[in-house]
């Protein structure tokens, strides 16, 4: 059987009488781009940018072809050694008959002088990004024969922001409850609706640390604005903030943060009197976030850290989010009492906890791009040399 740019495949079994009908596999002309989950500067490689994506790949035969790790050339204008701008790489691929959404790799190489024209086109208007294979370019043997011939190209939006976006990572609206041990452990249970906006199953796996690698944040966790005043740092994320969510899936997610301590004694009692008459007053809506999670794009061996601060995806308010707290919030001043030294009749209230409304998350016009972040934890395979 004549796979065309994936080589000669023989097929044993089959009587010579058998009228079948099979479409070729039309050298995969049909990619196209679903979703930027990250982009990593100097990830692995010095010079190098690395940008996970997902892709859909089609597959219009009737074959199930199981490719493995493949790694192709990427260039743009051309198929020439002069039009590179790095290489893409596919893991494990499984090509199904019909629509592959799978994870992908590009590493643009910032020593190749067509990657900057690649760069600065893609911020000004969606660009062709040209694909190309050789010899070498899987583990299968019996594929790499036919995949000199293997050219393609897939179709990149403006700055990677496709349209319509996909949803927001989290939602506007959180809530806070005050534990009865909070006056000892400053553990509160916060609650928020989490989005899939990978348009492709993931999992968090952990709010990430140091040892994660990169830069991360000096403080990753929740902040108050009072008007006219700087940031309360009030909580701080804790490392048990995991779940999973498939495609096109939502869900309230519990999990715990723990209370922070800010400057001085007395400028720290003086931001909690603020607190607890703010929040007898209604919701917080000066709330916002800083925190880089460690998720896994399953398929994807690497780990990814994304930027989820909250200023990327709410600009329209400021950056600022809801915080909803219920009866028992004058608990957390027990906490600080307690850390102070300071005596006092423990505060008495009930203790259910907020009614959290997950509102449906609009769909906005741009979702921004993610912030430039750490680096996932394993070396890429050698770049594709040129055909």
């Amino acid at each position: 059987l004549d796979l065309g740019p994936f080589g000669l495949v023989e097929i044993k079994g089959i009587p010579l009488n058998v009228k079948t009908t099979m479409a070729g596999l039309q050298g995969l002309k049909d990619i196209k781009f679903v979703s930027l989950v990250n982009l990593n500067p100097d990830a692995w490689i010095s010079g190098f940018t690395f940008v996970t994506t997902i892709v859909n790949i089609h597959n219009p035969s009737q074959l199930t072809l199981k490719i493995g790790d493949m790694s192709m050339a990427a260039g743009y204008g051309g198929y020439g050694p002069d039009d590179r701008i790095g290489f893409t790489q596919l893991y494990n691929l499984l090509l199904v008959p019909g629509d592959n959404i799978v994870p992908s790799l590009l590493g643009q190489n910032s020593a190749l002088l067509n990657a900057a024209a690649f760069a600065n086109a893609t911020d000004k208007h969606d660009v062709t990004m040209t694909l190309w294979a050789n010899s070498s370019a899987t583990t299968n043997p019996a594929l790499n024969a036919g995949l000199t011939s293997l050219s393609t190209s897939v179709l990149l939006p403006k700055q990677l922001i496709v349209v319509p976006s996909p949803p927001l990572p989290y939602g506007d609206v959180w809530s806070v409850k005050i534990l009865p041990d909070t006056v000892n452990t400053g553990i509160v249970e916060v609650s928020a609706v989490f989005n899939n906006p990978y348009l492709y199953e993931f999992s968090m796996l952990r709010i990430a640390t140091d040892a994660d690698g990169g830069i991360l944040p000096e403080i990753q966790g929740m902040m108050i604005t009072p008007p006219q005043q700087n940031n309360i740092n009030l909580f701080d994320f804790t490392q048990d903030l995991n779940f999973s969510l498939q495609k096109g899936e939502s869900k309230t997610v519990k999990f715990p943060m723990k209370l922070r301590r800010q400057g001085s004694q007395a400028n720290m009692l003086k931001n909690l009197d603020y607190l607890l008459s703010a929040a007898a007053a209604g919701p917080f809506k000066t709330m916002s976030t800083v925190f880089v999670p460690k998720i896994i794009i399953h398929g994807y061996p690497a780990a990814v850290l994304p930027d989820y601060t909250t200023n990327l995806f709410y600009k329209e308010n400021g950056g600022m989010i809801t915080l909803q707290t219920g009866p028992d919030f004058p608990m957390i001043k027990d906490w600080f009492y307690k850390q102070y030294g300071i005596t006092t009749t423990p505060t008495s209230v009930a203790t259910s906890p907020p009614t959290v409304v997950p509102s449906t998350i609009p769909t906005p016009d741009v979702t921004p791009a993610p912030t430039l972040t750490p680096p996932p934890e394993v070396t890429p395979p050698p770049v594709a040399p040129a055909a």
